[in-house]
């Protein structure tokens, strides 16, 4: 597998069950160097949690595994969970504001269209979820 078209994380299994692997990966972050770390929500250091279908090779609760999956994905997952976020609620706070000439107004349109979306999103999580899929990388 190629580093350009794929992403790869090292995890360790904390759960089987149901077809799937529950996988816990540490979050680092790449500002380790940043003087203004402490201050920045974006160094936000932890574990998330990933379901991977399993693949029928034995596992076993512990195991260290390396999740894999493709670039692609990532930038799709910063389109839907930033980008379009952002266009609706510019746009709808512009429309709001031309319709109205009323920040409290517009300002509470855009809430309600943001929640809206993510409303949206959340009635589509089974779709999601196969679209951003992970696997686990073939140890040799």
């Amino acid at each position: 597998m190629s580093n350009t078209t794929f992403i790869e994380h090292q995890g360790t299994i904390v759960e089987i069950n149901d077809g799937f692997l529950k996988v816990q990966v540490e979050v680092i972050p790449a500002c380790g160097s940043c003087q203004a770390r402490e201050n920045c929500i974006m160094a936000e250091d932890g574990y998330r949690y990933i379901e991977i279908v399993h693949d029928g090779r034995p596992h076993q609760v512990g195991n260290v595994v390396t999740v894999v999956s493709r670039q692609s994905q990532s930038y799709k997952a910063v389109v839907w969970a930033y980008l379009l976020p952002f266009v609706c609620l510019v746009s709808a706070l512009v429309i709001a504001h031309e319709i109205w000439k009323n920040e409290l107004l517009a300002g509470l349109a855009a809430g309600v269209v943001l929640i809206g979306y993510y409303f949206v999103l959340y009635l589509f999580r089974d779709r999601l979820k196969r679209e951003f899929t992970f696997t686990l990388k073939q140890e040799l």
